[in-house]
């Protein structure tokens, strides 16, 4: 065990070794805007790159930003980070004296934090990252971000989905964290249905003779949980009734396994597939001739619209792939734009097909997507699932109407072309 006279570390500066000891914030005569200040200059001291989440820098930071809670109240987190890999994380920096830390509802603090942002699209999320007080869409602040970015609007897709997922990193930073608090940390995040990823970050200030002043950090990461599983439960009450539907809709439990291996490091990397790539882990599997067959057609076509573009909107461990509206041969022009659905494929299966509602009713207006809807419903003979931000295509009304659907997917780019070549086009601009 230490002893209070004990040097934590020792260092090598200036042809000498210089024992360190640790110390407060306090103790040095400041307060929590020095730490937020240092976290702030170099978010590298919270070290939250991770190879597993695919987390990594640099990091964009905007200080003091203001939120509002489903509940209509003003919150102001420290720190927003957002990342090179398109993350945000929230930080909230608390010193060792606080009493916000000291009872733990810094907790709360940060989950409130969460809920606000959750509650954004992707115009509000650019409001709050903006600092430099222009009206400006995020795939153009990305842009002045991370100079050299290859697709900034396909960040900021990601990024906005992210977050409207609730997957969302929260930091809790202090120069020494209460003893309870990484447990209580814990149980909530077992708890929760929510999909945040939290952790509780020490970062000690050391000082010692001959560093003129200088204060070093030691990082202790004292708890860390990954987003695992998300369970979603709507609440609806019809008009004029007192009775209340409640839909529950849960992570796959192969789904929570992929998440569990990835936290053990187990699991493949993460990384973008091809169609030739996808075509041999199909023919490499067990597949049923039915979803061989369904899993190639789609793929034949989404490789067909792409034109030599790429398929993949973001690096995954199993077989997923795009059909994008724009491309080299829609639209005019190059670059992408929504996504018009998407396809996952595990072992033997296909996993799903989402159609992207939300993302499109952005670009071509609720008419326009609410017409789809209809048509892909009628051309499947089975109604879709619509959830927050996309519709569910049902796999068993698929398997027997693949060229139905095709078809109907090929007339809505069709849509989206005419759409975007005319100047009637519906846009969400204010």
């Amino acid at each position: 065990m230490q002893t209070a006279n004990e040097p934590a570390a020792v260092v090598h500066h200036a042809g000498r070794d210089i024992a360190l000891h640790a110390t407060t914030i306090r103790q040095l005569g400041l307060d929590e805007s020095y730490l937020e200040r240092r976290i702030g200059a170099a978010p590298e001291l919270l070290g939250l790159s991770s190879l597993r989440a695919g987390v990594f820098g640099p990091y964009h930071v905007a200080s003091q930003r203001a939120l509002t809670t489903p509940t209509g109240r003003t919150v102001y987190p420290d720190l927003l980070l957002v990342t090179r890999s398109a993350h945000l994380v929230v930080v909230e920096v608390k010193l060792a004296d606080n009493p916000e830390l000291i009872d733990r509802s810094v907790i709360a603090q940060v989950l409130d934090y969460a809920s606000s942002i959750g509650a954004l699209d992707e115009d509000g999320l650019a409001d709050v990252l903006e600092t430099g007080g222009a009206d400006r869409a995020l795939a153009e602040l990305a842009s002045e971000w991370f100079p050299g970015l290859d697709d900034a609007d396909e960040f900021a897709e990601v990024l906005a989905q992210r977050c409207a997922r609730g997957e969302i990193e929260l930091v809790v930073a202090c120069d020494r964290a209460p003893v309870g608090l990484d447990d209580v940390g814990a149980s909530l995040h077992r708890l929760s249905a929510l999909a945040f990823g939290l952790r509780v970050i020490e970062l000690v200030p050391h000082v010692g003779e001959g560093l003129d002043g200088t204060v070093l950090f030691l990082r202790h990461e004292r708890m860390r949980t990954e987003i695992v599983a998300r369970t979603l439960v709507e609440v609806s009450i019809e008009g004029g009734s007192d009775r209340a539907s409640v839909t529950v809709a849960t992570t796959a439990p192969e789904e929570v396994a992929e998440a569990v291996e990835r936290t053990r490091g187990d699991a493949p990397d993460r990384q973008y597939w091809s169609r030739e790539e996808i075509a041999c882990f199909v023919e490499s599997t067990d597949f049923e001739r039915a979803d061989r067959d369904l899993v190639m057609g789609l793929l034949e076509f989404a490789s067909d619209v792409a034109s030599g573009e790429r398929i993949t909107s973001q690096p995954t461990i199993h077989p997923t792939f795009s059909l994008f509206v724009d491309g080299a041969r829609h639209l005019g022009r190059g670059g992408r734009g929504p996504i018009l659905w998407s396809a996952s494929v595990r072992p033997g299966r296909i996993q799903y097909v989402e159609i992207f509602t939300t993302a499109l009713t952005k670009h071509f207006g609720e008419e326009v997507v609410r017409g789809l809807v209809q048509e892909f419903e009628a051309a499947l003979e089975a109604p879709l699932r619509l959830n927050t931000d996309y519709a569910v295509v049902p796999i068993d009304a698929l398997r027997g109407r693949l060229q139905a659907f095709i078809d109907a997917t090929r007339h809505y780019l069709d849509v989206f072309e005419r759409l975007a070549r005319s100047s009637d086009r519906p846009t969400t601009e204010g």
